[in-house]
């Protein structure tokens, strides 16, 4: 585990997995989690690639290990982008592989253009460029509130995410087990760090920014996703190169569902980027 000291004073987490020898230098691996999540949901890909590159799994600025913001911060996407920028220094990490699922590959998607110097690949896993998009988002994430964020401070983050959890999790393809997993884990972060980051969701719209991504892209969604499904052509359309796999009747949460799937096309793609 590391810690990094972001420009504002707080811890944040991530976890490194490496069990390379020191000579051993592939171009590194970053997985970043989705919206309320935290490092441990990528615990099913780390030994999938772990004998081949070093992993490194980010805790998102008041999820997971990192510190918890105080009630006055105001989440932002200058302050999000800076700490991935912070966290690649202090690790040492000059270019990376990026894997970044949904809200994840949204913070990729900001990096690659802006600092596309620092990424040599990008995957977006179920990963929308507009995330608010599609009305039933809000509808769906506000259950009987005003908003999302209502929503979660009057349930609770751990029950508004077993209310909401079709949303983010294909039920027909995960156990019982799994959505217990899922719903306990997001539980875990504080109610006010969902609401900070869902402040920021609501108002993110980064199509204009997806001309400007230089790095090989893949695009894997899950075609019935209620959150990416309908704008994953357009945003291929938007990203020179890009190449886009719908995964046909899967819902969201392709990590998870089609981890093996999913870690095979990351490989051929990182196997053609690097060989050219």
């Amino acid at each position: 585990m590391a810690m990094i000291k972001s420009h504002d004073g707080y811890d944040l987490h991530c976890y490194t997995d490496d069990f390379l020898f020191p000579w051993e230098q592939p171009t590194p691996v970053v997985l970043t989690h989705g919206f309320a999540r935290h490092g441990l949901f990528w615990n099913p890909w780390v030994p999938l690639l772990g004998s081949e590159r070093r992993v490194y799994r980010p805790d998102v600025r008041g999820f997971g290990d990192s510190d918890v913001m105080p009630d006055s911060y105001k989440y932002n996407v200058d302050d999000l982008l800076t700490d991935i920028v912070r966290s690649l220094d202090q690790l040492g990490l000059e270019t990376v592989h990026w894997v970044g699922e949904s809200s994840g590959g949204t913070l990729g998607i900001a990096l690659a253009a802006n600092h596309p110097e620092r990424v040599k690949s990008l995957v977006l896993m179920d990963a929308p460029a507009h995330p608010y998009s599609d009305p039933t988002t809000w509808e769906d994430n506000s259950i009987d509130c005003a908003s999302p964020q209502e929503a979660i401070l009057k349930y609770g983050l751990q029950e508004w995410c077993r209310i909401t959890l079709g949303r983010r999790l294909d039920l027909d393809r995960s156990s019982p087990e799994l959505q217990q997993w899922y719903c306990e884990q997001t539980g875990r972060n504080a109610d006010r760090s969902a609401v900070g980051w869902s402040d920021v969701n609501v108002e993110l719209d980064l199509r204009d920014l997806l001309p400007k991504i230089k790095a090989p892209t893949l695009i894997l969604a899950g075609q019935k996703s209620p959150i990416v499904g309908k704008q994953q052509q357009s945003m291929a359309e938007g990203i020179l190169g890009a190449r886009l796999h719908l995964f046909e009747d899967y819902g969201h949460g392709l990590s998870l569902t089609a981890t093996e799937q999913c870690v095979a096309e990351v490989k051929a793609l990182w196997a053609e980027v690097e060989g050219s």
